[in-house]
């Protein structure tokens, strides 16, 4: 069942609202007439001082899925010391790592969901349900016509 639809950003990069809009259908035509899995498009999600826009955000009977389907594409370099750049016009320019953004934003997702348990889940034979062990996972949809190069392995984990 889809909760809230995609719209799109005409500020935004064609080639990446292009790879999301595309996420977006494949999810709608696989779920629309599910009701054991959720999907919201385009859901905010403010941490601090500043805002994450999550692409896709699924909900269903074994956790949540967060789905990053804008940011990555074109040539993509992760050099030794894993710092991230992005060639746009022939320039390489720093890029914020999407992996340890999306931990973290999972992270902080989880730490809401804990501290309003309460509010969000019921009470089984007197004892609190909890979001403790819920599994959070990290999707990363990359674009066609991209690729990722890297001097290093990487752990996703």
């Amino acid at each position: 069942m889809i909760l809230k639809d995609y719209n799109h950003r005409p500020d935004a990069d064609p080639r990446s609202e292009d790879n999301c809009a595309e996420v977006a259908s494949r999810l709608r035509n696989a779920f629309r007439t599910n009701e054991d899995v959720l999907v919201l498009n385009d859901v905010p999600i403010a941490i601090e001082h500043r805002t994450v826009n999550v692409d896709q955000v699924v909900l269903h009977s074994y956790g949540i899925t967060l789905i990053n389907s804008r940011t990555l594409y074109g040539k993509i370099e992760v050099n030794y010391r894993h710092e991230w750049s992005r060639a746009l016009k022939g320039r390489d320019l720093p890029m914020e790592n999407p992996i340890e953004l999306f931990k973290y934003v999972s992270r902080h997702l989880r730490n809401k969901l804990v501290k309003h348990t309460a509010q969000v889940l019921s009470k089984a034979n007197g004892i609190q349900k909890t979001f403790d062990v819920l599994p959070i996972d990290v999707v990363f949809v990359q674009a066609p016509k991209s690729n990722i190069q890297g001097s290093v392995e990487y752990d996703f984990c």
